[in-house]
């Protein structure tokens, strides 16, 4: 597989792959490979389910787990055959690796304002029910 790079122009050119590019990669094939897992679990669940609710005898769970395992491999090896679906995948890899991501000091104190936040928009929630309440059954 020819790979790209991208000078400092931004404009593609054949040859090796950065060291950043051969681990966004990585972190994509990372990513079809727990793909294909997720897919082989749920398939496990779902053709068991299917042969319970329309099969005449109990499923054998080693050909069940076997099918499951070989719909997941067959159907991630391919997606990322697919050159559309692998450029994608790259082009959010290649997102995420620019994206700052907060430090703990940061997220706890986001974390903090959205909880102190919340209970005063509930408090005051709170304190206009209850005005509601009262002028309802002055009404009523």
């Amino acid at each position: 597989m020819a790979t790209t790079t991208t000078d400092t122009k931004g404009e593609h050119s054949a040859g090796s792959a950065s060291p950043v590019e051969l681990g966004l990669e990585r972190r994509v094939q990372f990513a079809f490979v727990f793909a294909a897992v997720v897919v082989a679990w749920l398939s496990d669940k779902i053709i068991t389910a299917l042969w319970d609710r329309f099969g005449a005898t109990e499923p054998d769970p080693k050909i069940v787990t076997l099918l499951a395992v070989i719909l997941g491999a067959v159907g991630s090896w391919a997606t990322y055959r697919k050159e559309g679906v692998r450029d994608w995948a790259m082009a959010v890899a290649r997102e995420l690796a620019v994206v700052t991501w907060p430090t703990r000091r940061e997220t706890w104190s986001m974390t903090v304002v959205v909880l102190v936040v919340s209970l005063i928009s509930a408090a005051l929630l709170g304190v206009f029910d209850g005005i509601w309440a009262a002028l309802t059954d002055v009404v009523y």
